[in-house]
Protein backbone atom coordinates (compact mmCIF):
# COMPACT_ATOMS: atom_id res chain seq x y z
CA UNK A 1 0.00 0.00 0.00
CA UNK A 2 0.93 3.59 -0.78
CA UNK A 3 -0.07 6.04 1.32
CA UNK A 4 -1.03 9.92 -0.42
CA UNK A 5 1.59 12.96 1.29
CA UNK A 6 -0.76 13.73 3.99
CA UNK A 7 -2.18 10.27 4.50
CA UNK A 8 -1.88 8.39 7.24
CA UNK A 9 -1.50 4.65 6.64
CA UNK A 10 -2.88 3.19 10.02
CA UNK A 11 -5.59 5.36 9.81
CA UNK A 12 -6.63 4.78 6.36
CA UNK A 13 -6.32 0.79 7.22
CA UNK A 14 -8.95 1.28 10.39
CA UNK A 15 -11.23 3.21 7.95
CA UNK A 16 -11.20 0.59 5.44
CA UNK A 17 -11.50 -2.70 7.84
CA UNK A 18 -14.41 -0.58 9.67
CA UNK A 19 -16.04 -0.73 6.78
CA UNK A 20 -15.67 -4.38 5.63
CA UNK A 21 -16.45 -5.42 9.23
CA UNK A 22 -19.25 -3.15 10.26
CA UNK A 23 -22.13 -5.63 8.85
CA UNK A 24 -20.57 -8.42 10.79
CA UNK A 25 -20.13 -6.97 14.27
CA UNK A 26 -23.07 -7.87 16.09
CA UNK A 27 -21.11 -11.70 15.60
CA UNK A 28 -20.13 -12.34 19.28
CA UNK A 29 -16.56 -14.27 17.26
CA UNK A 30 -16.03 -11.59 14.91
CA UNK A 31 -16.04 -8.91 17.37
CA UNK A 32 -14.49 -10.35 20.00
CA UNK A 33 -11.50 -12.58 17.86
CA UNK A 34 -11.37 -11.49 14.31
CA UNK A 35 -11.43 -7.35 15.07
CA UNK A 36 -9.16 -7.18 17.74
CA UNK A 37 -6.50 -9.55 14.97
CA UNK A 38 -7.28 -6.91 12.60
CA UNK A 39 -6.65 -4.29 14.65
CA UNK A 40 -2.86 -6.07 15.60
CA UNK A 41 -2.64 -6.27 11.92
CA UNK A 42 -3.32 -2.78 11.02
CA UNK A 43 -0.91 -1.39 13.36
CA UNK A 44 1.98 -3.55 12.15
CA UNK A 45 1.68 -3.57 8.57
CA UNK A 46 1.52 0.67 8.72
CA UNK A 47 4.59 0.31 11.01
CA UNK A 48 5.91 -1.75 8.56
CA UNK A 49 4.89 0.05 5.61
CA UNK A 50 6.20 3.41 7.20
CA UNK A 51 9.97 1.82 7.24
CA UNK A 52 10.26 1.22 3.79
CA UNK A 53 8.49 3.68 2.36
CA UNK A 54 12.14 5.93 1.64
CA UNK A 55 13.38 3.09 -0.24
CA UNK A 56 10.82 2.25 -2.53
CA UNK A 57 9.81 3.83 -5.50
CA UNK A 58 6.64 2.24 -6.64
CA UNK A 59 4.89 -1.28 -5.92
CA UNK A 60 2.78 -3.44 -8.66
CA UNK A 61 -0.06 -5.56 -7.04
CA UNK A 62 -1.86 -8.89 -7.90
CA UNK A 63 -0.24 -8.54 -11.18
CA UNK A 64 0.07 -11.31 -13.87
CA UNK A 65 3.26 -12.40 -15.84
CA UNK A 66 4.57 -15.33 -17.91
CA UNK A 67 7.69 -16.30 -19.51
CA UNK A 68 8.21 -18.43 -22.59
CA UNK A 69 10.94 -21.52 -22.03
CA UNK A 70 12.00 -23.69 -24.06
CA UNK A 71 12.75 -27.01 -22.60
CA UNK A 72 15.67 -29.89 -23.46
CA UNK A 73 14.15 -31.52 -26.29
CA UNK A 74 13.37 -27.55 -28.11
CA UNK A 75 9.77 -28.08 -27.10
CA UNK A 76 8.06 -24.60 -25.52
CA UNK A 77 6.77 -24.12 -22.09
CA UNK A 78 4.88 -21.07 -21.17
CA UNK A 79 5.49 -20.14 -17.34
CA UNK A 80 2.60 -18.40 -15.74
CA UNK A 81 2.19 -16.58 -12.23
CA UNK A 82 0.57 -13.91 -10.24
CA UNK A 83 2.44 -12.13 -8.24
CA UNK A 84 0.84 -10.91 -4.81
CA UNK A 85 3.41 -7.67 -5.04
CA UNK A 86 6.51 -6.47 -6.98
CA UNK A 87 8.24 -3.40 -5.50
CA UNK A 88 10.46 -1.25 -7.76
CA UNK A 89 13.19 0.32 -5.38
CA UNK A 90 14.95 3.65 -5.64
CA UNK A 91 18.37 2.04 -6.38
CA UNK A 92 16.72 -0.04 -9.21
CA UNK A 93 16.63 -3.04 -8.00
CA UNK A 94 13.05 -5.22 -7.13
CA UNK A 95 11.91 -7.02 -4.00
CA UNK A 96 8.98 -9.76 -4.43
CA UNK A 97 6.76 -10.00 -1.48
CA UNK A 98 3.94 -12.32 -0.68
CA UNK A 99 1.31 -12.03 1.78
CA UNK A 100 0.47 -15.47 4.13
CA UNK A 101 -2.55 -15.67 6.89
CA UNK A 102 -0.77 -18.78 8.09
CA UNK A 103 2.58 -20.17 8.25
CA UNK A 104 4.88 -19.45 5.18
CA UNK A 105 7.46 -21.56 4.07
CA UNK A 106 10.61 -21.76 5.68
CA UNK A 107 14.15 -20.76 5.02
CA UNK A 108 15.61 -24.12 4.05
CA UNK A 109 12.24 -24.94 2.06
CA UNK A 110 12.48 -22.62 -0.29
CA UNK A 111 16.43 -22.90 -0.62
CA UNK A 112 16.28 -26.65 -1.21
CA UNK A 113 13.69 -25.82 -3.82
CA UNK A 114 10.37 -27.31 -2.15
CA UNK A 115 8.87 -24.26 -2.14
CA UNK A 116 10.05 -22.18 -5.64
CA UNK A 117 7.20 -19.65 -6.04
CA UNK A 118 9.07 -16.64 -5.23
CA UNK A 119 12.49 -17.68 -6.55
CA UNK A 120 10.41 -18.39 -9.74
CA UNK A 121 8.89 -15.23 -9.78
CA UNK A 122 12.48 -13.54 -9.16
CA UNK A 123 13.48 -15.59 -12.40
CA UNK A 124 10.33 -14.48 -14.51
CA UNK A 125 10.69 -10.74 -13.46
CA UNK A 126 14.94 -10.76 -14.63
CA UNK A 127 13.39 -12.31 -17.69
CA UNK A 128 10.74 -9.72 -18.25
CA UNK A 129 7.42 -11.64 -17.56
CA UNK A 130 5.67 -8.89 -15.34
CA UNK A 131 4.16 -5.61 -17.75
CA UNK A 132 5.37 -2.54 -15.98
CA UNK A 133 7.94 -3.82 -14.05
CA UNK A 134 11.51 -3.71 -15.69
CA UNK A 135 13.65 -6.94 -15.84
CA UNK A 136 16.07 -6.48 -13.24
CA UNK A 137 17.97 -7.98 -10.39
CA UNK A 138 15.53 -9.42 -6.86
CA UNK A 139 17.28 -8.06 -3.85
CA UNK A 140 14.68 -9.33 -1.67
CA UNK A 141 11.60 -12.10 -1.56
CA UNK A 142 9.23 -11.49 1.77
CA UNK A 143 6.74 -13.44 3.32
CA UNK A 144 5.06 -11.55 5.20
CA UNK A 145 2.54 -13.13 7.38
CA UNK A 146 -0.35 -11.46 8.42
CA UNK A 147 -2.21 -13.92 11.70
CA UNK A 148 -3.32 -10.97 14.01
CA UNK A 149 -2.03 -12.83 16.54
CA UNK A 150 1.19 -11.08 18.92
CA UNK A 151 2.33 -8.16 17.27
CA UNK A 152 -0.19 -8.57 14.71
CA UNK A 153 1.86 -9.61 11.43
CA UNK A 154 5.58 -10.52 11.09
CA UNK A 155 8.21 -10.65 8.05
CA UNK A 156 10.81 -13.71 6.66
CA UNK A 157 12.81 -13.03 3.99
CA UNK A 158 14.26 -15.24 2.15
CA UNK A 159 18.50 -15.07 1.89
CA UNK A 160 20.21 -17.92 1.22
CA UNK A 161 24.17 -18.47 3.23
CA UNK A 162 25.70 -19.97 0.30
CA UNK A 163 24.89 -18.25 -2.85
CA UNK A 164 23.75 -14.78 -4.15
CA UNK A 165 19.82 -14.72 -4.60
CA UNK A 166 20.16 -14.33 -7.83
CA UNK A 167 21.84 -17.81 -8.64
CA UNK A 168 19.39 -19.43 -6.29
CA UNK A 169 16.65 -18.07 -8.23
CA UNK A 170 18.13 -18.85 -11.90
CA UNK A 171 18.92 -22.23 -10.78
CA UNK A 172 15.37 -23.02 -9.43
CA UNK A 173 14.67 -22.09 -12.69
CA UNK A 174 17.16 -24.21 -14.97
CA UNK A 175 15.74 -27.22 -12.44
CA UNK A 176 12.21 -26.45 -13.33
CA UNK A 177 13.26 -26.79 -17.04
CA UNK A 178 15.33 -30.11 -16.57
CA UNK A 179 12.07 -31.05 -14.54
CA UNK A 180 10.21 -30.29 -17.11
CA UNK A 181 12.18 -32.14 -20.13
CA UNK A 182 12.31 -34.98 -17.98
CA UNK A 183 8.43 -35.50 -18.21
CA UNK A 184 8.55 -34.88 -21.49
CA UNK A 185 9.91 -38.48 -21.69
CA UNK A 186 6.59 -40.81 -22.07
CA UNK A 187 8.90 -43.80 -20.29
CA UNK A 188 9.70 -41.17 -16.83
CA UNK A 189 7.63 -42.40 -13.87
CA UNK A 190 5.39 -39.92 -11.67
CA UNK A 191 6.54 -40.69 -8.26
CA UNK A 192 4.08 -40.02 -5.12
CA UNK A 193 6.40 -38.49 -3.11
CA UNK A 194 9.91 -37.50 -5.25
CA UNK A 195 11.57 -35.09 -2.66
CA UNK A 196 10.45 -36.80 0.54
CA UNK A 197 10.58 -35.28 4.19
CA UNK A 198 10.66 -36.80 7.64
CA UNK A 199 8.00 -35.13 8.78
CA UNK A 200 3.99 -35.70 8.53
CA UNK A 201 2.71 -34.04 5.31
CA UNK A 202 0.15 -34.85 2.72
CA UNK A 203 -0.76 -34.78 -0.78
CA UNK A 204 -3.36 -35.09 -2.80
CA UNK A 205 -3.32 -38.24 -4.40
CA UNK A 206 -1.74 -40.06 -1.31
CA UNK A 207 -4.63 -42.73 -1.19
CA UNK A 208 -3.82 -43.31 -4.98
CA UNK A 209 -0.52 -44.01 -4.11
CA UNK A 210 -1.33 -45.92 -0.89
CA UNK A 211 0.94 -44.11 1.11
CA UNK A 212 0.06 -44.66 4.54
CA UNK A 213 1.26 -48.72 3.40
CA UNK A 214 4.89 -48.23 2.26
CA UNK A 215 5.67 -44.78 4.50
CA UNK A 216 7.64 -44.80 7.49
CA UNK A 217 7.68 -41.02 8.12
CA UNK A 218 4.42 -40.19 9.79
CA UNK A 219 4.74 -38.38 13.00
CA UNK A 220 9.10 -37.40 12.29
CA UNK A 221 10.60 -34.71 13.33
CA UNK A 222 11.23 -31.85 10.74
CA UNK A 223 14.04 -31.83 9.22
CA UNK A 224 14.96 -28.16 8.39
CA UNK A 225 14.61 -27.07 11.87
CA UNK A 226 11.60 -24.77 11.46
CA UNK A 227 7.92 -24.81 12.83
CA UNK A 228 4.62 -25.12 11.02
CA UNK A 229 4.90 -25.28 7.23
CA UNK A 230 9.11 -24.51 7.49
Amino acid sequence: MRADADGDRHARLLAAGRTVFAPFMDDPEVAGFWWPGYLRIAAWLAGWEEARAADTMRSSVEISGALALTLGDASAFRLTGRADRIDLMRDGRLAVIDYKTGMPPGVAEVVTGRSPQLTLEAAMIAGGAFKDVPAGEVAELIYLRLSGRGAGGEERAIQPKDQTLQALCEAHLAKLIETLTRYRDPAEGYLSRRMPRKRQEFGDYDHLARVKEWSETAGAADDDGEEGEA
